[in-house]
This record gives structure tokens, sequence and C-alpha cells, in this order.
């Protein structure tokens, strides 16, 4: 809302009246719990319900005493909420201009785009003031925003005295899916790979390496002469499913190399999976799989609950295993976790995971 930018004379200010409604009643912003400030040629209005649209009348006051509400009113609309976090999709949702305004304050020029970063400070995502909404989704865990802005500084008479620059850096957290991660050392934060165990199988004498030096899961098979294999690594788990409407599984998983141009012969070869191994209470096993593959392979085995994804790429997975009734199903009848492994299997490979989250409600 704008003011004059010259008062006329006698006129020691303004006071500003709102309502709910254009025929009022119009409260005095001020009274009660409700606040109001002038400053410069605009206002300032605070306490307001937000993203609800209110009526404004403005009076002026001096020596005279105080005009009368007259005139229009004047349409106003408070800005959405800054952040909104969904633990159900882990989407935050927010108005990026109100963002700006919020983190920078009054005066400032914005300097964009917003920039949002994880934890190691990789730029995640660019968002821009144009764009009047805006949405991210994002795996659980912490992450930060930043951006710039820059006002002129003005001397007592209105003259420019030099450029002021101010920059906003601030973290947020993306909740948890599904209550705290049942698996340790899920991110590799630490650069080790304990409780992490290596498993090679039918390795011979191929060269492979697993790894957290990078703080992630990353893994490598090479020398394989065209014998499949697997190179990765397990944790053991003792987790009790009984009852439970969620079993979330999280991660983000990425494709460096594929000598193979399908999943292979034998049942399935995959650069990149991740597997649950449920049991029942007579030891009987269950494998719930994932499996990744790059772009353009040819896929033999659709059973094998294959994504496609591109070469070189992060990329993040996500699901409720209840969700699906078939799995629901067996885990409902093997309702003990016993273990996870993530890794790759097939010729040769190399891949890597991180952020690996396991849940259950």
């Amino acid at each position: 809302m704008s003011l004059p930018s010259a008062i006329p004379w006698g006129i020691k200010g303004f006071r500003v009246y709102v309502s709910e409604s254009g025929d009022g009643p119009y409260v005095l912003l001020g009274a009660g719990s409700m606040d109001s400030n002038v400053v410069g040629d605009g206002i300032k209005i605070s306490s307001l319900e937000p993203y609800k649209t209110y009526y404004c009348r403005v009076t002026e006051y001096g020596d005279f005493g105080e005009s009368e509400l007259t005139g229009n009113p004047i349409p106003i609309q408070t800005p959405k909420p800054l952040v909104l976090v969904s633990p159900e999709n882990n989407v935050q949702v927010f108005s990026p201009v109100d963002f700006v305004w919020e983190s920078l304050g009054d005066g400032f020029t914005y300097e964009g785009p917003i920039l949002v970063f994880d934890t190691n400070f990789h730029e995640i995502e660019q968002i821009y003031t144009t764009q009047t909404s805006y949405q991210l989704t994002l795996p659980y865990g912490s992450y930060y925003w930043y951006l710039e802005g820059w006002k002129d500084e003005t001397d007592d008479n209105g003259i420019n005295k030099e450029q002021v620059s101010m920059s906003y850096f601030r973290s947020f957290n993306i909740p948890a899916p599904a209550g705290p991660n049942l698996i340790q050392n899920g991110d590799f934060s630490n650069g080790q790979l304990t409780p992490w165990e290596v498993l090679l199988i039918n390795i011979k004498n191929n060269s492979w390496s697993v790894d957290t030096w990078a703080k992630v899961l990353h893994w490598i098979r090479g020398n394989s002469n065209n014998d499949g294999g697997y190179v990765g690594a397990y944790q053991s788990l003792d987790i009790d499913t009984t009852g439970k409407s969620k079993v979330v599984l999280s991660l983000d998983v990425v494709i460096y190399y594929q000598q193979m141009e399908s999943d292979g012969y034998m049942d399935g070869e995959y650069p990149a999976r991740v597997s649950i191994f449920f049991e029942d209470s007579y030891g009987n096993q269950y494998e719930y799989k994932k499996c990744f593959i790059l772009e353009g392979s040819t896929i033999n085995y659709p059973g094998n609950n294959v994504t496609s994804i591109p070469k070189d790429t992060w990329y993040h997975f996500e699901v409720n295993l209840m969700d699906d009734t078939n799995v629901a199903s067996q885990i409902q009848s093997h309702p003990y976790i016993k273990e996870i492994r993530v890794g790759g299997n097939g010729w040769d490979f190399e891949g890597a995971a991180d952020n690996i989250y396991l849940g259950v409600q």
C-alpha cells in the first residue's frame, strides 16, 4: 500500500483501519492484538491471517483531529505462509516474492535467483521471483536457502551515499516420511562405512572397490570377463513391522558406468539396486528389490521393479512399500526386516547411493 511521498501541511500522519468485509466494521490497526508501522511511503501490516483478503481505509490526523473514513476501501491480500512443510510428500510450498521480502526486509532490491543447497553445499535448485508460487520436492534431510540483495543508503537530504549489499543464508529441514531413520549411517556424512559391511558375490579375481571417501556409498566392479557378480554393502537389521501402515524406503542413487546394454540373462543384472530382506517367524524369506539401469537399456525382466535413469545424474527414489498390495501382503506374512543391501550386480559397472532411509509407522 502506498502513501503520498509529500505529506500536506498540518497532517502529522495516517491511520489504517482494516476489515474482513468492504462494508466494515473497520478496526484500527494497533488496537488490541493488531499492529501497523508507517515506514517511508509504505505501510507494513502484520498480525493478520495469511493468504486472506482484507479491506483497508486510511485516515489523516493532525492538529485538526482525524478525518472520517471516506472513499473506497482498498483490498489487500496477505501473503501465503513463507514455508509450508508437508511430511506426506516432502514438498516445500512457498511464494518466492514473499520469501525475498521476509528474508531481506524493506528497501532491498533482490538479486536472483534464490538458491537451494544440500549440506555438502551442492546447488540443487534455482528459483526466481517471476514465479508467483513454487513447489520443491526434496528427500528428507537438511538444506539451505541463499539469496542476495542490495539497497541505496541515503543521507538526511535524501542523497544516495552508498549501495549496501545483504545476503541471507538459512537452514531448513524436510521431516522424515515415516519417523526416525532405522538405518544407521545412511548419509555417510562421516566418510566411514561402519556399521555397513562390504558384500561381494562371485567376484573371484576381478577388480572391485567399495568406499565412502566422498561421503556417499560408492561401488565399482571391473575386469569381470563377462561374468556376473555383486559388489556393494549390507547392514543387519531387526525391525518388526507388525501392524504398521508405512514401511518407507528412500535413497538417492546414481549410475556412472554400465558395461551391459540390457539387464542380462541371469534373472536380472543392474549397476545399482537395493534389496530389503524380510522373514517370518520360521526364517522363511521375502526379498523386496528395487533396481536401476541406464536409460536406453533393454529390460528383459520388468518384474524386477526396474527404473531407467540418466547417466551421471543423481536420482531420488522414495516409496511406501505398503502402498503396493502384493508387497504389503508379503510383508504382513514376513513382518521382520533382517537386512538391507545396496550395490550393483552384473558385468563391469560403477554406481553410488546416499541418504538411505528406512522408516516404519
